[in-house]
């Protein structure tokens, strides 16, 4: 229970970072109308959520790996 909790707090914290990344390049590089506004939903849950999850999943496995202490 306790490392499914901490697993989805990493998530959400590198959703969140990935999120605020994605806005900056999004609005830097793209027009601001609808088409991209929903190319954007589609980007965020198709692309950042799973990305989230895979890097909290690596970050877990890492952290109880006792390869990074050597």
């Amino acid at each position: 229970m306790k490392r499914s909790i901490i697993f989805w707090g990493f998530a959400v914290v590198f959703f969140i970072i990935y999120y605020r990344v994605l806005g900056h390049i999004w609005n830097f590089l793209l027009p601001w109308n609808t088409y991209t506004d929903i190319i954007a939903v589609f980007v965020i849950i198709f692309v950042n959520i799973p990305l989230s999850v895979f890097s909290a999943d690596k970050i877990i496995k890492v952290i109880s790996s006792d390869k990074f202490t050597e």
